[in-house]
């Protein structure tokens, strides 16, 4: 019931008052055309973009390095268009976009008049994020919209931000690469020295024990040492047979005896430790050898990895990739902003708005 009686002393009142407000309504309606007709119109262009996935160059470098094994999204994600419709209304694009063209002159900032413009720039560029709209679209795209009395000059700004957000976000990411191939740079250069210094150790090691291969010497040295054993103890067991026999003096048992001295000379040389070349040193030169080695082996791997990881870099610092897709560029608006209806008819529904709730309160105060 209340509600009812408060729109019937709201249709009451304006039936009452009605020629006086359409009089006011009427003027509204008059003096909002000529205004929509004095204010210049307003042209809008709009850029599409979509932002691509920073991880597909990565992949692609890293295959061509011989890296990569994965495959990623073709377009960016979530965080990939949050970061460029950042770029887009930071500083340092909108103030690039000023000084390109001239904004201060064409949004009429006298910035030599220090009085009205203490800070031109920053007049300029709150003038330009009134013009400027940088919105998500459904499809995971960026629409840059410029608006602009000259629609040449609103397509124009909004190809430019695009061409300077992907600069910007290039240059974030090679910023980083290039940090990051200095870093490989160096521990590359060190490994490089450390592997060398190894080679050469092992090399010296090698000569000075004339140890090539400990594998195959080994090996030779082993058998050389088991054959001469069993050489050694035939030997004597034919001079004990023979000497059962023959008398000392003869020559076989002599010739048997030579043999066995000199096969006993030969095995105290292989085993002695005392000697310059035996079993016992070769194993110990031959384990230092090996320790050596392993030691070199294993720098050489990672020095294998991080000069695949520098090429990586190196390749990707040196590409000029766009990191954003252009669906559309932005051209001249050939219609303006429909700021005409919408003045006329702002101003018309809020002056018979003010109007029927003023006469309504004046009728309410007169009961």
């Amino acid at each position: 019931m209340i509600s009812n009686f408060n729109l019937l002393r709201f249709l009451e009142s304006a039936i009452k008052w009605r020629k006086k407000i359409l009089i006011l309504t009427t003027l509204a309606f008059v003096l909002s055309l000529a205004v929509s007709y004095i204010v210049p119109p307003t042209y809008e262009s709009i850029a599409t973009i979509f932002p691509s996935n920073p991880a597909l160059s990565d992949e692609a470098f890293s295959f061509q390095s011989g890296m990569g094994t994965n495959y990623s999204d073709l377009y960016g994600s979530k965080e990939d268009i949050d970061r460029i419709i950042s770029i887009a209304k930071s500083g340092q694009v909108l103030v690039h976009v000023i000084n390109e063209f001239d904004l201060f002159k064409h949004y009429e900032i006298d910035t030599s008049d220090k009085e009205k413009y203490k800070f031109p720039l920053s007049s300029a560029m709150s003038q330009l994020k009134k013009n400027l709209k940088v919105i998500k679209t459904e499809f995971r795209g960026i629409e840059i919209k410029v608006k602009d009395k000259n629609p040449n000059m609103a397509s124009e700004i909004a190809n430019a931000i695009v061409s300077k957000v992907d600069m910007v976000a290039k240059d974030m990411i090679q910023t980083n690469r290039l940090k990051m191939l200095s870093i490989f740079n160096k521990a590359k250069t060190e490994k490089d020295v450390l592997v060398e210094k190894l080679t050469d150790s092992l090399s010296n090691l090698r000569k000075y024990h004339s140890i090539y291969n400990h594998y195959t010497q080994s090996s030779t040295l082993t058998n050389e040492v088991t054959k001469t054993t069993a050489s050694l103890s035939e030997y004597k067991a034919q001079k004990s047979v023979l000497s059962k026999s023959y008398k000392a003096s003869d020559p076989r048992l002599l010739n048997l005896t030579a043999q066995i001295a000199g096969l006993q000379e030969k095995l105290k040389t292989l085993t002695s430790t005392t000697s310059s070349y035996n079993l016992s040193k070769f194993a110990k030169a031959s384990e230092q050898i090996k320790l050596v080695e392993t030691k070199r082996n294993a720098e050489l791997g990672e020095l294998v990895r991080l000069k695949k990881i520098y090429d990586y870099y190196l390749l990707a610092t040196n590409e000029n990739i766009s990191y954003i897709y252009v669906m559309e560029e932005a051209n001249p608006a050939e219609k303006e902003v429909p700021l005409m209806l919408l003045l006329v008819t702002a101003s018309v529904l809020l002056t018979l708005f003010i109007s029927i709730i003023t006469v309504t309160i004046l009728d309410a105060f007169k009961l």
